[in-house]
């Protein structure tokens, strides 16, 4: 739904995201064009911890992320894709690391990164399309709710005018905020911009200004908010922005997004949800192993990426979460193309100050038959008991029934309270 569609709005929020089409034109100055279609309004207020969600779409491999040294069944599924012992970084004497994920180690040792395995969605299917959908909507498959789960806890909690509440880097926003609060979804932060065919930025927004000072109505309010989510930007936009010193991003899209997550979160406009996408975890054939190929340069980025950005945060990780998900896992026998195809349980990494880490979270079934699902690992913790835990305890609480309508979240005690 675009924001400037001319139509009147019962909430606030809803107003915000159709902002009054035509503005410009009134004024005879041509189109207005905001470079996202979803503008988010920046306070400088954080009522909760930056949550930042990474979703590593295409089914990662828990097993290859953190794979289960200790279980004799691992090898045995997985002899020429397996993560070995003297390959693994060590964490509990049950559980290794990837060392795709070494720049990651030291938030373990400071009790800063967490682990949860054998998690997914309890309900979950092998589609790609059916499991991350119920997934970003936070229920299951069959459940006919179309918001997101990240939408309905903002909405619950309380949106008030000049809120910042979500960034989405990327082409288009996940399902995860879909719904009537705010957010903003863009490829990158210089996109935030009033665009005008003859170039006029300036004169344009200075006399959008004057045309709705001391209007009232939703549609000027509306209209100020937005001239003052652009001016607040406008820093962001115009100035390079230097990481902290001895931080370096991967070049890629996945370190450039993250560098653009940290230059918003350390401008202090607000930002409460940041996403973005690592895809390419859909590997059913020539998968590599631990000494190199397709998987561990993927894991790599993943490793190199979050690291430099909770290095660039600084002090704020103190009050920053992030979580990675994943719509499903892979199976745990390796099949004839050096890959593992479509399976169930994975694992989640969840890094941050409020974090109690240093722990591998929920129940180990193990890789013996007898203890599979169907030719998978078992899922024994659903991907909600963890999200579910980090909007009661470092997101500002809410009503979790409201969040995840169709499960009741049981807490694992990996986060502090806020």
């Amino acid at each position: 739904m675009s924001p400037f569609e001319a139509q009147e709005c019962a909430d606030l929020a809803c107003t915000r995201r159709r902002l009054l089409a035509g503005a410009a034109t009134l004024a005879g100055l041509g189109a207005l064009e905001l470079a996202s279609p979803r503008l988010a309004f920046a306070s400088g207020e954080q009522r909760s911890d930056l949550l930042v969600v990474v979703s590593l779409r295409g089914g990662a491999d828990g097993l290859s992320l953190v794979p289960p040294l200790s279980d004799p069944g691992y090898l045995t599924a997985r002899p020429d894709i397996g993560v070995r012992p003297g390959q693994a970084l060590q964490l509990d004497g049950v559980f290794g690391l990837h060392p795709g994920l070494r720049p990651l180690l030291p938030f373990w040792t400071d009790r800063r990164l967490a682990i949860v395995h054998a998690v997914g969605d309890s309900d979950g299917t092998r589609s790609h399309f059916e499991a991350m959908d119920a997934m970003e909507r936070g229920v299951n498959a069959a459940t006919a709710v179309s918001s997101g789960w990240v939408d309905r806890h903002l909405t619950a909690r309380g949106l008030r005018v000049g809120d910042f509440p979500a960034l989405a880097i990327g082409n288009r926003p996940p399902g995860s905020l879909q719904g009537p609060a705010p957010d903003l979804s863009v490829n990158s932060v210089r996109d935030v911009r009033v665009r005008v065919a003859d170039k006029r930025r300036v004169p344009t927004e200075k006399a959008l200004a004057e045309m709705y000072a001391g209007v009232a109505g939703p549609h000027a309010d509306a209209a100020r908010s937005t001239l003052d989510a652009l001016r607040r930007f406008a820093p962001l936009r115009d100035h390079p922005y230097l990481p902290r010193v001895g931080v370096n991003y991967p070049t890629d899209s996945f370190g450039v997004g993250l560098r653009q997550i940290a230059q918003v979160a350390r401008a202090g406009v607000g930002l409460q949800v940041a996403t973005l996408d690592l895809g390419g975890w859909d590997t059913h054939e020539g998968m590599g192993d631990a000494a190199g190929g397709a998987m561990t340069q993927l894991v790599s980025r993943l490793g190199a990426g979050l690291a430099a950005f909770a290095r660039d945060l600084g002090p704020l990780l103190a009050t920053t979460t992030i979580v990675t998900m994943s719509e499903f896992g892979r199976r745990v026998w390796q099949n004839g193309s050096g890959g593992v195809d479509h399976g169930h349980g994975s694992a989640m990494l969840v890094l941050g100050g409020g974090i109690r880490g240093g722990k591998v979270y929920g129940r180990w079934s193990g890789l013996d038959a007898s203890h599979l699902e169907n030719g998978d690992l078992r899922v024994t913790t659903d991907y909600r008991d963890v999200l579910g835990e980090l909007v009661q305890r470092r997101l500002g609480g809410g009503s979790l029934t409201t969040v995840f309508p169709d499960h009741r979240p049981r807490l694992l005690d990996l986060a502090t309270q806020r």
